[in-house]
């Protein structure tokens, strides 16, 4: 299957890190749905995962599946391009400094959430999914640094 980009918010240079010092606390998982490297993804329950015991030995990336994210649900962002598939794994970054696109205006230094075009300030919004905080102030469309912490 040929990769098509998911989202209109993703990083058109796919993942793109603010800083090499940060601990970006990678995990891997099976892909559900192609996603781009850039992408914001959500552990998704659309297939039985594998069961997780009381012990480590038995864990492996099948006990998690992902897909692009939905609603403002945000597990991290992709690092590489995967497409879907029972033997297709990707990357996927919880913390970290990263270049994203903004979905709205949003502040150095407010907290950031998902809007359906990005990432957007949470300045003057209730509740909603915060994943991270802007180091620059951004419009939509434009790109931002934030500091993802999911």
């Amino acid at each position: 299957m040929a990769y098509t980009p998911t989202a209109t918010y993703h990083n058109p240079l796919g993942l793109v890190p603010g800083y090499t010092n940060e601990d970006p606390c990678i995990f891997t998982a099976r892909v559900l749905k192609a996603v781009s490297g850039g992408e914001f993804v959500m552990c998704s329950g659309a297939t039985t995962a594998g069961n997780l015991g009381s012990g480590l030995s038995t864990f492996t990336p099948d006990d998690f599946n992902i897909c692009p994210s939905i609603d403002g649900y945000c597990n991290g962002i992709a690092v590489a391009n995967a497409d879907s598939g029972t033997k297709s794994y990707v990357g996927v970054a919880r913390k970290g400094c990263y270049l994203v696109r903004a979905g709205g205006p949003c502040s150095g230094g407010c907290s950031v959430f998902l809007s359906s075009g990005g990432m957007a300030s949470a300045e003057a919004v209730g509740s909603v999914n915060i994943i991270g905080r802007s180091f620059n102030a951004t419009d939509e469309g434009q790109y931002g640094l934030i500091a993802l912490n999911c």
